[in-house]
């Protein structure tokens, strides 16, 4: 693939170190990801009431989801209405029943539909994404969880990856390293009464933003005026 990726007239690749890295004098236009609007229309946004708080991981459980720091960041959690909900399966889901047993504040809860996914990341009070920085994966791969959980309208919480563009600055909070004392900090600080509402102000205008520019039918209009704009043909 790297020999083969610099004889391409055109790329086009999840992020720009792709190009930069492996072809540096091949014309490239990024499409990170997408979304379809439509399935985002039956869902309300969720408002923060005083009852329970729902931090919400929902993605493949192995050793690049993050979900070991998530775990431990619970521990470190002192409000007794944040309750991590974590959905999905992989090589780590033994290691995730056998963390949340015996916690109050974490819960498995298996493999649900993508329809049922997408309800409950809608309600749900955070999403999280705490997927570690690698600079080899998380360089060349944008994490699709993260728009998808955009497009919930719900406060994001992750960590900086080198794969997010810079674009992605106003629509999520960044953990500030990957520590779970820091993860913790961060949780408890969106959740808390007082900064809830600001964040998810926050969450609706970024669910906004990338359901007018990131819809599948905008993302492929580029990439067509992209190819008109270098004088590629199709076809």
């Amino acid at each position: 693939q790297v020999k083969a990726i610099g004889k391409f007239d055109a790329l086009i690749p999840l992020t720009e170190h792709i190009s930069k890295d492996f072809a540096p004098n091949t014309p490239y236009c990024v499409v990170e990801a997408g979304c379809n609007p439509e399935d985002y229309k039956e869902y309300q946004e969720k408002v923060l009431s005083d009852g329970t708080k729902e931090i919400v991981f929902s993605g493949t459980l192995n050793e690049l989801s993050g979900v070991d720091l998530l775990l431990d960041a619970m521990l470190l959690v002192n409000d007794p209405r944040a309750i991590l909900k974590i959905y999905g399966d992989g090589p780590l889901k033994q290691y995730v029943q056998e963390r949340s047993k015996d916690k109050s504040n974490v819960v498995y809860c298996g493999k649900v539909t993508n329809d049922q996914m997408l309800r409950i990341q809608s309600n749900a009070s955070l999403l999280v994404c705490p997927r570690k920085a690698d600079n080899y994966t998380t360089k060349y791969t944008f994490p699709s969880k993260v728009l998808e959980y955009i497009c919930a309208g719900v406060p994001v919480l992750a960590n900086r990856l080198m794969g997010i563009p810079t674009e992605y600055e106003d629509n999520i909070s960044y953990s500030k390293s990957e520590s779970a004392e820091d993860w913790a900090q961060q949780m408890e600080q969106i959740l808390s009464d007082e900064n809830y509402e600001n964040y998810r102000q926050k969450a609706l205008l970024a669910k906004k933003s990338v359901l007018n520019t990131k819809s599948w039918k905008i993302q492929t209009q580029r990439v067509m005026n992209y190819f008109a704009g270098e004088g590629i043909r199709i076809g």
